[in-house]
């Protein structure tokens, strides 16, 4: 089982006791859902992930989903096919609101090679459905959740909304204050980064749902032991942008990656991939995240305390040796005798302790010079040895 899978076993077994919080588990799980026609199918990576959403979907929408099993690159995946106008509504809002999100790729954009973001590419292959029509939803067809139905995926827009608003007063006849506080809270839904369509006001618990929901279908995280990367995957860009600014919201702006027709949102710092594991509920495996990354940072600083002092026995050990040979030639070519007193002492003192330490060495010199003052009269050897 690789770690990806265990964070995901260990999100399956969070309970969820709130209606709010169990309408945003079912949102998360729907983030990447095709629609095709009345029918909703959503790719799941294994049959107990299947298992589990299609047991969130039965209870919040009250459909039965089918499940089909496929292979997808000679991957085994298994798709949920059900239909509910509850659930295509969601799946719409999440192509409406922030549709106009600007996507900017990141700078350090790194291809993932592991081997869960490979088998999770596959698995999103798995049975793209057709661009949503604007009529595949006809009980919804005047919820406001389902506005901008007529965009195919992946088609990014500015909001335009002084024409909107237009549209509407000339649409209903409206005009004046009440056209005005109409227009200003249609803006107000579309820039909110928790719609209360998803996430019931002043309820943390729901932002944890909906990210645990969402991890469930499109994320993947790689072994801390290897890597940190913490990504999450839409094979529909133009929902890229309702998670990200949900993610920027909770204080975590994600880093942005597109790979063919799919977006990735990643994070590769270790801290925000523990945190968010936290946040959606993965608390056991967000505390080995963070011991893993202690244990790799003390590894760390012990090497480098160890390199550091092998590099300084390894430069007082080259220092002496040249001292040592400075000193013997001196003394056979008769050029000791004639340096100055204090340079003889040094020399004397040096040859007969050969391994000591400087600062061993000038406290064996009566009266103790400095540490500066024997380097520059063990440097004077050294240049005095080395004249023709």
């Amino acid at each position: 089982m690789s770690f990806a899978d265990s964070v995901r076993e260990e999100l399956q077994g969070v309970p969820v006791r709130r209606a709010c919080c169990k309408r945003a588990l079912a949102a998360g799980l729907l983030i990447d859902a095709d629609v095709q026609g009345q029918q909703l199918l959503l790719p799941c990576r294994s049959p107990s992930a299947a298992a589990y959403a299609a047991e969130v979907i039965r209870r919040q929408f009250g459909k039965a989903p089918e499940l089909r099993e496929e292979i997808v690159r000679r991957h085994r995946s298994v798709r949920l096919v059900f239909s509910s106008p509850a659930a295509g509504g969601l799946v719409r809002l999440f192509e409406t609101v922030h549709a106009d999100a600007k996507l900017e790729p990141s700078l350090a954009q790194e291809p993932a090679d592991d081997y869960e973001m490979q088998a999770g590419a596959s698995v999103s292959a798995a049975g793209r459905g057709a661009p949503p029509q604007a009529d595949s939803m006809e009980a919804h067809a005047g919820d406001p959740r389902v506005a901008g139905a007529d965009r195919s995926p992946g088609e990014y827009r500015v909001a335009d909304a002084d024409a909107d608003g237009e549209a509407r007063r000339n649409a209903s006849g409206e005009s004046g204050s009440g056209a005005n506080e109409k227009t200003n809270h249609a803006e107000n839904r579309e820039t909110e980064p928790f719609p209360p369509e998803i996430f019931a006001p002043g309820c943390e618990s729901c932002r944890s749902a909906f990210l645990r929901g969402a991890f469930l279908s499109v994320g993947t995280l790689n072994d801390p032991h290897r890597s940190t990367h913490f990504e999450l995957t839409l094979r529909h860009p133009a929902r890229a942008g309702f998670l990200a600014e949900f993610l920027a919201a909770c204080g975590y702006p994600p880093g942005v990656i597109h790979r063919g027709d799919s977006v990735g949102l990643y994070y590769k710092d270790c801290a925000s991939a523990e945190d968010l594991a936290a946040l959606a509920g993965a608390g056991k495996s967000a505390m080995e995240m963070m011991n893993i990354r202690i244990e790799r940072e003390i590894r760390n600083q012990e090497n480098r305390a160890t390199n550091c002092v092998a590099k300084n026995i390894e430069k007082s050990v080259s220092a002496s040796a040249r001292q040592m040979a400075a000193i013997e030639k001196l003394t056979l070519t008769g050029m000791l005798a004639q340096l100055p007193e204090p340079l003889r002492v040094t020399a004397r003192l040096r040859a007969e302790h050969p391994d000591a330490t400087l600062e061993e060495l000038r406290l064996l010199h009566l009266p103790p010079i400095t540490k500066s003052g024997l380097n520059h009269r063990l440097q004077k050897l050294i240049e005095a040895a080395d004249k023709p």
